[in-house]
Order: C-alpha cells, then structure tokens, then sequence
C-alpha cells in the first residue's frame, strides 16, 4: 500500500511549481487572499496547490491620476469601470486575450 501522504509519489514537477494559477483584477489587492486563506482552499494555496495572484488595475488607469471609471453611457447614478482600462489589466496577465483594444494611457 502506498503512503498518500508523501510528496514524492507524486509525479516528477508537480510540486515544483502551482498548477493552477488565478489572478484577480481589482481596486484593492490588499483584501486578498483575505476569505481565500481559510480551510481546504486557503491550505491548498500554503501547499502550492494552487496559487493567487491580486492585480491592482489602477496601474492601468487614464491620465494624470489614473482614472478606471467613467460615468455610464446613457446617464443614470453611480460608475461604471472602463472597458480599456479592465482590458489592459487583462492583456497584462494574458497578453493573447486582449486583441483589438488599445492599451494607450494618455
């Protein structure tokens, strides 16, 4: 009977790097992994399972103070991200999803 419990059964380069990556786009990266670290999912995440990565899109904002919002087309209260900006973030981690918008930050 083999121990389930020992790494090294496992195939060779499992270990050696997370097989699974997330990245989450957003305002506040200081909030993760925050609910993320908790039971089987947060000690997949210490294992390396799995791993996570927190993207702050202000980095990709417009203009002087890097602006990510706009007011929504056809009026109405509150904000709505940019497109552009979301896109940019996206190209960032995954260049190849972001085809046919431009990235320009002026």
């Amino acid at each position: 009977m083999t121990d389930t419990s020992d790494l090294s059964s496992r195939p060779a380069g499992l270990h050696d790097r997370a097989p699974w990556r997330a990245v989450v786009l957003t305002l506040f990266p200081e909030m993760f992994p925050g609910p993320l670290s908790f039971s089987l999912v947060g000690t997949a995440l210490r294992d390396g399972v799995w791993s996570l990565e927190a993207q702050q899109i202000r980095d990709f904002g417009l203009g002087k103070h890097r602006t990510v919002d706009d007011s929504p087309a056809g009026g109405g209260a509150g904000m709505v991200l940019r497109p552009c900006v979301i896109n940019c973030s996206r190209h960032h981690v995954r260049p190849a999803v972001a085809q046919g918008w431009s990235c320009d930050r002026t």
